[in-house]
């Protein structure tokens, strides 16, 4: 995602007594972005169906006055063209990017 040197935290978020809230993997960077992380394992592209879940939890984080809001998607295979489509999510990544 190219910003492995803004990095102050990488962590996975979730809040104490919500069981319904976890984000999978959460950045904290020197220029003031939040970047919350979703991994998804399945086996094909992912759609747009994602998106009202990544809502919910972009709404449920406390996020700091002065930080903005990115969204990423890690999995096996990225997206589909309909979610690429949208434009909601800043970055991808993908299997072949890791390897």
């Amino acid at each position: 995602m190219n910003f492995a040197d803004d990095v102050l935290l990488a962590s996975p978020y979730y809040k104490k007594h919500d069981k319904r809230f976890q984000i999978d993997l959460l950045y904290k960077r020197t220029d003031r972005v939040i970047t919350v992380c979703e991994i998804k394992h399945q086996n094909s592209k992912i759609g747009t169906h994602i998106i009202p879940e990544m809502q919910r939890k972009s709404a449920l984080l406390k996020v700091p006055r002065g930080y903005a809001l990115e969204k990423a998607l890690i999995s096996l295979y990225g997206p589909d063209n309909s979610l690429k489509d949208t434009g909601y999510f800043h970055h991808f990544v993908t299997l072949d990017d890791i390897i």
